[in-house]
C-alpha cells in the first residue's frame, strides 16, 4: 500500500476529534483483576477457536505487558474479542493507549494544532502541488461529492487525510465502534489506570514534518490508491481480524518504507522508540501491576516493530492469539 492509507487509519481518531467525535464513555463498575497464571491454567484447555486479532504478552521477571495491535476505525459487526483477550484485559491494571484525543481538553488542543500545522501559511493547495495533482486532486474530490476549492487552505499532508478517510468512510469502514472506543471503555469498566504513550502534539507534528519532495511523494500516491480504497480497507480488516501479521507489514509498511522512507522514519520508527523505552520501563518495574498497550496494527509488525524489538532487547514474548 504506497498511500497514506495506513497513516489514515492511524490518525482517524485524531482527525474525528478534531471534528469533535466523542469516544464511548466507561459505564460504572469493577472487574476484578486475574493473575497471570490463572489465565494460563483457564486457557489451557480451551478448544480451538476461529482465528482472532494477534495478542502479545511480553515479560521481564514478574512483570507483564500485553501488547495488542487496533484498527482504530472498523465495520459494523466486527466480532474481534477473544478469552485470551479478556483474559488480558482482566489482568492488566494499567491500559496504554497512543494519544489522549476524546477530552474537552484535548479536543481544544487538536483544533489549535491542526489551525498551527495543518492550515497554510504558504499559499493556495492548487498553487503549491502545480496544476496536473490539483486536477486529479479535484476529480478525485468529486466523486466523494465534494468540492476541491474547500481544500485550497490546507497543507497537503491535511487535504490528502481528509480526502482519504472521506474516501474510506464511503466503503462503510468506519461506521462501527473502533476498538480504541471499545477498550477505553472496557478499561474504565474494570476500574483500570488509563494512560497514554505520548502527547497528541507528537502525532501531529509526526504529519506535518514531512519534507516538501516527501510531502508530495505520498500525496501523488495516495490519490493513485483511492481508486482501490475498497479493495486496501477489505485487504487490512481480513489481515487484522486474522492475525495474519505478514500480511499486515506488507499492506501497511512495505511500500510506505520503500516509496517515503521519510514518512515512514517519522510516522513509525521514530515513535515505536520512544515507546519501546516505556515499555522497557513497564518490564523493569518490581511491580505486580500489569500493563494493557493497544496501538495502531502496523507499529507491532515487521524488523522494526515492537515485538520483534522486544525480543530482541531480551524480553520474553509468547503470541497469545
Amino acid at each position: 500500500m504506497r498511500s497514506l492509507f495506513t497513516v489514515s487509519l492511524a490518525a482517524f481518531v485524531i482527525w474525528s476529534a478534531a471534528l469533535g467525535a466523542a469516544s464511548a464513555q466507561a459505564d460504572g463498575g469493577t472487574i476484578r483483576y486475574r493473575p497471570t497464571e490463572e489465565i494460563a491454567a483457564a486457557r489451557a484447555d480451551q478448544p480451538t477457536r476461529p482465528p482472532l486479532p494477534a495478542l502479545w504478552r511480553a515479560s521481564r521477571g514478574d512483570a507483564d505487558v500485553y501488547l495488542f495491535g487496533t484498527l482504530h476505525i472498523l465495520p459494523d459487526d466486527v466480532e474481534w474479542r477473544g478469552p485470551a483477550f479478556a483474559d488480558a484485559m482482566a489482568d492488566a491494571e494499567t491500559t496504554y493507549f497512543e494519544t489522549e484525543t476524546d477530552s474537552p481538553r484535548a479536543q481544544r488542543e487538536m483544533n489549535q494544532l491542526v489551525q498551527r500545522y495543518g492550515l497554510s501559511q504558504r499559499g493556495k493547495l492548487s498553487t503549491r502541488v502545480g496544476p496536473e495533482r490539483w486536477a486529479r486532486f479535484s476529480a478525485s474530490a468529486a466523486s466523494l461529492g465534494l468540492n476541491a476549492s474547500d481544500f485550497e487552505g490546507y497543507e497537503p499532508w491535511l487535504a490528502i487525510l481528509s480526502l482519504t478517510l472521506a474516501a474510506i468512510d464511503k466503503t462503510g469502514f468506519s461506521s462501527g465502534e473502533g476498538v480504541d472506543d471499545a477498550l477505553q471503555a472496557q478499561a474504565g469498566q474494570e476500574g483500570d489506570d488509563v494512560k497514554y504513550l505520548e502527547p497528541l502534539k507528537t502525532q501531529i507534528l509526526a504529519l506535518a514534518s514531512l519534507d516538501a519532495d516527501d510531502a508530495l511523494a505520498n500525496f501523488d500516491a495516495s490519490l493513485e490508491d483511492l481508486d482501490n480504497i475498497k479493495k486496501e480497507t477489505d485487504a487490512l480488516l481480513a489481515a487484522w481480524r486474522t492475525g495474519d501479521v505478514a500480511m499486515i507489514e506488507s499492506l501497511a509498511l512495505e511500500d510506505l518504507r520503500a516509496q517515503a522512507p521519510i514518512a515512514y522514519e517519522a510516522l513509525f520508527v521514530a515513535r515505536n522508540d520512544d515507546w519501546l523505552r516505556q515499555i522497557d520501563r513497564m518490564l523493569s518495574r518490581n511491580s505486580e501491576r500489569d500493563a494493557f498497550v493497544a496501538v495502531g496494527a502496523g507499529h507491532l509488525v515487521g524488523s522494526e516493530g515492537l515485538i520483534a524489538r522486544l525480543k530482541a532487547s531480551g524480553a520474553e514474548v509468547e503470541r497469545l492469539q
